[in-house]
């Protein structure tokens, strides 16, 4: 049994005020009662947040009314369906009216525990059935999407309910050295589904997708032996260089004095192959 005076204490209550709703009588439970035998839809508020759960209180379906006098309880693996909410971001709930279902009544302390998940993954299946290849959508990063061998290989995001990844090369057309230089947990972005995947209800998205694409401006720009200014981004040892030229990276024949990363130097394009998007140069001279 749910220890009342733990909870209502969690909530602040003063002792006066915990020995008045510990004797409260008259309380409506009828419709809260009518919910958890229909396992249907209750609204209520968050009104406190304590200790990773959720506390809300609950209105009549029909007049709409808080039930006064009984306070639900929401645990955290509760809180959200097919991926755990980070912790961090339970407070921001506090104060939002949301929906869950009853699982359980205790009459004796005036409390009942309910559950988000199962509501959240009702809108979930509804949102998924109508996401389509193209879309426009509000998303926020949730985690980051590792490989088996611990290597960073994209972000996980929430399409409101329905998973997403963004893979590396999704991300960003420059080049970075980790998913969290472009995005952080949180952001709230927008991204455009690429491909939906039924049989494991993900959804591949596209951050880059929405951004300029620096190479249509460089095709425009630059041809075939002209020289032009880039920045050193990588050193590949007794291969080469990979450079920067307005925004987009080139390799470059290594030169007989190899620049440091970072340096400005000048570049001659050698070849431009616009179908695997990639542009071959050689060093000229370093700039200063």
């Amino acid at each position: 049994m749910l220890n009342k005076e733990k909870y209502i204490e969690e909530l602040g209550f003063t002792p006066e005020g915990l020995t008045h709703i510990k004797n409260v009588s008259g309380i409506n439970w009828r419709p809260i009662e009518q919910a958890f035998k229909n396992h249907s839809n209750c609204e209520g508020e968050v009104i406190s947040v304590l200790n990773d759960k959720l506390y809300v209180n609950v209105k009549d379906s029909i007049g709409g009314n808080v039930i006064d006098g009984v306070v639900g309880i929401i645990p955290y693996e509760e809180i959200q369906g097919h991926n755990l909410i980070d912790k961090k971001h339970i407070p921001s709930l506090l104060g939002k009216t949301i929906l869950f279902k009853i699982n359980s009544i205790d009459k004796v302390n005036n409390v009942f525990v309910a559950s988000r998940k199962e509501v959240h993954e009702e809108f979930s299946k509804i949102l998924f059935e109508n996401i389509k290849e193209g879309d426009v959508l509000p998303a926020v990063v949730s985690s980051l999407n590792s490989n088996p061998e611990g290597k960073p290989v994209g972000v996980y995001i929430d399409l409101g309910g329905v998973l997403g990844i963004i893979y590396n090369q999704e991300l960003a057309y420059r080049r970075f050295n980790h998913p969290f230089d472009i995005v952080k947990i949180g952001d709230s972005i927008e991204i455009k589904v690429l491909s939906i995947d039924k049989e494991n209800k993900r959804v591949l998205c596209s951050l880059k997708a929405l951004m300029p694409d620096p190479y249509k401006k460089f095709f425009a720009m630059i041809d075939k032996d002209v020289e032009c200014a880039a920045q050193v981004v990588r050193v590949l040892p007794q291969k080469g260089l990979i450079v920067n030229i307005m925004g987009i990276n080139a390799y470059c024949l290594m030169p007989k004095k190899v620049p440091m990363v970072g340096d400005k130097i000048a570049v001659r394009i050698l070849n431009i192959n616009k179908e695997e998007r990639k542009i071959l140069c050689m060093f000229v001279k370093k700039l200063f």
